[in-house]
């Protein structure tokens, strides 16, 4: 008797095991994520790209800042991919799309030739580039290529880029229009107890530029100045620690559009 109560504890003993390894597969799962703890940060192509779907970016220290690498990088809906602004007068669009950690793009327009836009891109970690980091508002992008070259960049507001160029003859607009009418691509801010100095980026250099603000809604008109696709304003005399909103009209000689409304803090 005392051999089969043995026999029969062993027994129990296995199918505890057998059950708790169970158990573990089931918890693995099917998805992307399977097998992973729960508290890994484990970025999938999917995660990535929905994280991404929606958002425009810039690098907050441009590379190579002595040849002026700059520009908005946006990620649009449907995986249209635009570059505005790049080095101060190049634009872009196409697709993009996340693989094995990788952002990556295809150029359908330019206003440069795609080769030569493609490589400065490259040299600029504007992509492709591995995914490093990727929050609410930073993304941080490394080569492909090496592992010591990486980029950060910041988020700003989003716009859908223009989609038309010179149809890519390599010379270039050197800032200046594309046939279509401007918009405000971002929004950028310093602030002061008593001031703010306010820059809205442009998709085309306009030809005048109105900024209004106020502190329910931008009524009051602001002094503004243009430098190629950026006009620019500073408001003095606010009250510290209040709410500003901020909005811009923008006109070239192929129409005018103005840009939501943002808003801005004084500081305490």
């Amino acid at each position: 008797m005392k051999k089969y109560s043995l026999l029969f504890v062993f027994t129990v003993i296995m199918m505890g095991l057998a059950s708790s390894c169970g158990g573990d597969d089931d918890n693995l799962g099917n998805g992307p994520n399977a097998g992973t703890e729960s508290n890994e940060v484990t970025g999938t192509d999917a995660v990535y790209e929905s994280k991404l779907m929606g958002t425009s970016w810039k690098q907050t220290k441009p590379s190579w800042t002595d040849t002026g690498y700059e520009g908005i990088l946006t990620f649009g809906y449907n995986h249209e991919w635009y570059v505005i602004n790049f080095v101060n007068k190049y634009n872009a669009y196409g697709v993009w799309e996340v693989k094995d950690g990788v952002y990556d793009y295809d150029i359908k327009a330019s206003d440069y030739t795609q080769s030569s836009l493609r490589a400065q891109f490259a040299a600029s970690l504007f992509g492709p580039g591995r995914i490093e980091e990727l929050t609410e508002t930073k993304l941080v992008l490394k080569s492909p290529y090496n592992d010591t070259s990486s980029a950060e960049f910041v988020k700003v507001s989003y716009r859908e880029g223009a989609k038309s160029f010179d149809g890519g003859s390599g010379s270039g607009n050197s800032g200046g229009s594309t046939g279509d009418a401007p918009y405000v691509t971002s929004f950028d801010f310093t602030a002061t107890k008593s001031s703010i100095t306010v820059k809205f980026m442009c998709s085309e250099r306009p030809t005048s530029a109105t900024v209004k603000y106020g502190t329910s809604s931008p009524t009051s008109t602001a002094s503004s100045s243009i430098s190629g696709k950026q006009v620019s304003a500073t408001v003095s005399g606010l009250k510290s620690g209040t709410k500003y909103y901020f909005k811009c009209t923008v006109k070239n000689s192929y129409g005018s559009s103005t840009s939501d409304t943002f808003s801005a803090i004084t500081n305490y």
